[in-house]
Protein backbone atom coordinates (compact mmCIF):
# COMPACT_ATOMS: atom_id res chain seq x y z
CA UNK A 1 0.00 0.00 0.00
CA UNK A 2 1.32 2.97 -1.14
CA UNK A 3 0.19 6.01 1.16
CA UNK A 4 0.90 10.47 0.76
CA UNK A 5 1.77 12.34 3.89
CA UNK A 6 2.25 15.50 4.07
CA UNK A 7 6.14 16.93 4.02
CA UNK A 8 7.50 16.93 7.44
CA UNK A 9 10.72 17.21 9.19
CA UNK A 10 9.11 14.23 11.92
CA UNK A 11 9.58 11.98 9.14
CA UNK A 12 9.52 9.08 11.90
CA UNK A 13 6.77 10.58 13.69
CA UNK A 14 4.29 10.86 10.68
CA UNK A 15 5.17 7.58 9.76
CA UNK A 16 4.25 5.34 12.95
CA UNK A 17 1.34 7.98 13.60
CA UNK A 18 0.10 6.73 9.99
CA UNK A 19 0.55 3.18 10.84
CA UNK A 20 -1.26 3.27 14.07
CA UNK A 21 -3.97 4.68 12.32
CA UNK A 22 -4.52 1.18 10.68
CA UNK A 23 -5.85 0.81 7.35
CA UNK A 24 -8.58 3.25 5.14
CA UNK A 25 -11.73 2.25 4.24
CA UNK A 26 -10.46 1.94 0.59
CA UNK A 27 -7.74 -0.08 1.76
CA UNK A 28 -10.11 -2.68 3.59
CA UNK A 29 -12.39 -2.85 0.95
CA UNK A 30 -9.71 -4.27 -1.07
CA UNK A 31 -9.08 -7.04 1.04
CA UNK A 32 -5.81 -5.34 3.66
CA UNK A 33 -6.26 -5.49 6.97
CA UNK A 34 -4.17 -4.00 10.09
CA UNK A 35 -3.38 -6.00 13.21
CA UNK A 36 -2.09 -3.16 15.11
CA UNK A 37 -5.76 -1.80 15.49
Amino acid sequence: VERQVPKTLEVVKTTIEALLRGATQEEINQGFVSNIN
